[in-house]
């Protein structure tokens, strides 16, 4: 090329890059949405736990099998025209997705003489996953296109840096969702809905855009196509499919950083994923600050990726599996000292003397304790002779949970008289059911629903407030009412009683929970054995090490595209990155489903010591492919 060619080529190339970067981080907008979404749907009763986890599961692996198929057609087709199919499909289903409505409950059904009784909420959550399915296979129509047009837009003795750059279009997505999401949720106060809604919108207009400034290739924007040793100079493919399997799956090095590549995402879609959940159920952070504290660490990785990419160039002369060797270790010790950190709260320790199984004693606590504190963590464990004991952790502190006490007065008639801010209603409600009991008013009036006569059920509400012993000379009058239920008002001195307990402050929460669990158990089935208050570690050194394992583990996400790019040459570039991502994305096996089994089963903890160790993984995995020459071009010649 002239000098001219190049200086044109040149500004068409930083063109192409920028432009191509909106378009894909626009892919991320309606695809990282949903983990800020997600604490509100469950709490609105559209997806459980488990349901995430499955979601996140189905949605990564159909995801990775998308990029591989989408990757044998993006080496034929023109990529602009591609990847605008796929944003636009992506903004339909999020747009739907935002419609999927919150049920409670249990539906029963019945045909021919067969009754089936199951939880509403299974409804809705098919309905998500169906749409969120939809959604996987149009975000796999993403990357590979763009694998392939960077191929002939960047030389391989500069994909490494460049490509770098370009990749931060991931983090830029992401920081984009969480940023838009954390606003629409915190200062505009908007339902988890507008999670999907606006992004939707957004990206729709990023979806015209890829298709006017997006250019498939040098020859598509008018410039000369790049002149690569060993290469040919068309923008499009001149060997067969058979050559190009040789390629790809003929070549030690692909498979290596591709099985490393499951590790990588585990770590990563492990904090992406999950991170405003295990940040607000383990650390007590809210999930407005958790997700600033995501940003931060994709903000990170923005500068983690761009350098990963220089070292690469200028230290390793392209041998990026050097990079992701180092960028792996430390990854790891950042995440197991995140890990480490003092989470702050009250750890307690009860003997337990419950029917069931460790599982059913567990969930037996988790629900007699829910209205305290929904998330805390309950591990029920054999001790030596014979009985078990649970061991307790909950984020709050007496400090912590006076604060929301006091939130939860302002908020009394969203929260219907949870246990924080009227101890009245809930021993009533230990004695007669959480469902049979509603406040009426802050006038110690409520509504029962329980059979019996007037004096019968006057009799029980007497015997279970003086059981509470709030007053032992209680005035207790019901009035009869529709349907079955009855209106029970206190007198003065009990009203006034009522007020002084609930504007008691908590002074130890051990003894709170303590009484909490021997009211709703009975007095027999738990025993207190210890407990122990910790002060959390400062939020700046938490929100540190996110940051650094951020700015570590994006280097080898970025790193083994451009790896599998060199090492299948411009010819198979789409395919080995299809290849890469399939197994990047089967790792949603484990980050998705696994880490909701973890988590459930031996809380957050273990969960996040876990995702620490599979860094150390992928690391070793790199190790074997240490030797690796910079690209496949030279064996590709010899072939």
């Amino acid at each position: 090329m002239t000098d001219t060619q190049v200086q044109a080529f040149r500004r068409a190339q930083w063109r192409f890059i920028f432009c191509s970067m909106i378009a894909y981080a626009f892919f991320y907008l309606t695809r990282k949405n949903l983990s800020m979404a997600q604490p509100g749907m469950l709490e609105e009763g559209v997806i459980s736990i488990y349901t995430i986890g499955g979601i996140l599961t189905v949605h990564g692996v159909l995801y990775g099998l998308s990029r591989f198929v989408n990757g044998f057609w993006a080496d034929r087709l023109n990529g602009r025209i591609f990847m605008t199919i796929g944003l636009s499909i992506a903004v339909v289903v999020s747009l739907l997705a935002g419609f999927v409505p919150g049920m409670r409950g249990f539906v029963t059904c019945s045909l021919a003489g067969h009754t089936w009784t199951f939880n509403a909420v299974c409804i809705s959550s098919l309905l998500f996953g169906l749409f969120w399915t939809v959604n996987a296979w149009a975000q796999g129509m993403g990357f590979p296109p763009c694998a392939k047009m960077l191929t002939h837009w960047i030389h391989p003795k500069e994909l490494a840096t460049k490509m770098s750059i370009w990749n931060t279009s991931h983090s830029f997505g992401a920081v984009m969702a969480l940023g838009l999401c954390s606003l629409l949720l915190g200062p505009l106060g908007l339902g988890w809905r507008w999670c999907f809604w606006v992004p939707a919108a957004l990206a729709a207009g990023a979806a015209v855009f890829c298709f006017f400034f997006v250019k498939d290739s040098p020859t598509e924007a008018g410039v000369p196509e790049l002149e690569i040793e060993g290469a040919t100079t068309s923008h499009t493919s001149t060997i067969t499919t058979a050559e190009r399997r040789r390629l790809v799956f003929g070549n030690k090095v692909i498979w290596l950083i591709a099985i490393a590549n499951f590790f990588v995402y585990i770590v990563r879609f492990g904090f992406l994923d999950w991170g405003p959940t295990f940040l607000w159920q383990f650390k007590g952070i809210p999930v407005a600050k958790g997700g600033l504290m995501i940003i931060a660490f994709e903000l990170a990785a923005v500068v983690g990726t761009i350098f990963a990419g220089w070292v690469t160039d200028k230290v390793f002369k392209g041998r990026g599996v050097r990079t992701c060797v180092f960028c792996m270790l430390f990854t790891g010790f950042f995440a197991f000292g995140f890990w480490n950190l003092s989470n702050g709260g009250t750890e307690m320790k009860y003997e337990l003397n419950l029917p069931g199984t460790s599982a059913e004693q567990a969930q037996k606590v988790k629900d007699a304790l829910k209205d305290f504190d929904a998330n805390i963590s309950v591990q029920v464990l054999p001790q030596e002779g014979s009985g078990t004991v649970a061991v307790l952790h909950t984020v709050y502190t007496a400090e912590t949970v006076n604060s929301k006490m006091k939130k939860d007065k302002k908020s009394d008639g969203k929260n219907n008289g949870e246990v924080v801010s009227d101890p009245v209603i809930e021993f009533l409600r230990g004695k007669f059911g959480k469902d049979s009991v509603k406040p009426l008013s802050q006038q110690m009036k409520y509504e029962i629903n329980q059979s019996g006569t007037q004096a019968e059920v006057e009799v029980a509400v007497k015997a279970a407030l003086k059981e509470a012993k709030l007053d032992e000379n209680l005035s207790v009058q019901v009035l009869p009412a529709e349907e079955a239920r009855f209106h029970v008002v206190l007198d003065a001195k009990a009203e006034s009683k009522q007020k002084d307990e609930g504007e008691k402050q908590i002074e130890d929460v051990s003894a709170y929970v303590t009484k909490l669990l021997s009211t709703r158990l009975g007095a027999d089935s738990v025993k207190p054995v210890s407990h122990e208050e910790t002060e959390a570690a400062p939020i700046w050194l938490a929100t540190l090490l996110l940051m650094g394992a951020g700015f570590c583990i994006y280097g080898p996400q970025a790193l083994i595209g451009i790896v599998a790019a060199n090492q299948a040459t411009k010819e198979a570039a789409a395919m080995a990155n299809g290849f890469t991502g399939i197994m990047g994305y089967a790792s949603t096996t484990v980050s998705g489903i696994g880490i909701a089994v973890i988590k459930e089963h031996f809380g957050w903890g273990p969960t996040l010591g876990t995702i620490a160790g599979f860094a150390i993984v992928g690391m070793v995995l790199f190790l074997f492919a240490w030797n690796a020459q910079a690209t496949g071009y030279k064996k590709k010649a010899d072939a």
